[in-house]
């Protein structure tokens, strides 16, 4: 019966999964496929409620299950539309990238020309770290990587 019903509103389905954004069909999916919805969506929920395509309950359920089933048979394209909402999100950062790690080396040379002593400090600090890591080695007997090989060759 259901089957029957989708068939004779394929085409009024089409053109209400055609007229939704990217955003909405994946809301739809993940409702029809197990009515769970990030919470941050709420305003595209809400828009959905409004147009009649989501009905509000116990969950939150499509307007029936006909158009359910057609949009679950949308699982491909709605990989595809979230694998290219998440990579869309990701660049938000990406952008930054660059001008982060300028303006960092731009304080970190300006603390160095300006400040000698900062640079003193940084020398002080790399030389103890050094220092402290050979005694380490030499306290617990860690073996060199030459001492490794000489052995495995023999």
């Amino acid at each position: 019966m259901v089957q029957k019903v989708s068939l004779l509103n394929y085409l009024f389905y089409q053109n209400i999964w055609d007229s939704s954004t990217d955003s909405e069909k994946s809301i739809l999916y993940d409702i029809a496929e197990d009515h769970i919805v990030n919470q941050r969506k709420s305003q595209e929920i809400e828009v959905l409620i409004r147009k009649g395509l989501v009905k509000k309950g116990q969950f939150l359920t499509l307007f029936n299950l006909s158009f359910t089933c057609f949009v679950r048979k949308n699982k491909l394209e709605v990989q595809a539309i979230n694998h290219d909402l998440r990579s869309s999100n990701s660049l938000g950062w990406s952008r930054y990238n660059l001008p982060i790690k300028l303006l960092a080396a731009s304080v970190i040379v300006f603390l160095i020309v300006i400040n000698q002593e900062f640079l003193t400090s940084i020398q002080s600090i790399l030389i103890s770290a050094g220092a402290i890591l050979t005694f380490a080695i030499r306290f617990f007997n860690v073996p060199s990587a030459s001492g490794f090989f000489t052995k495995l060759s023999s």
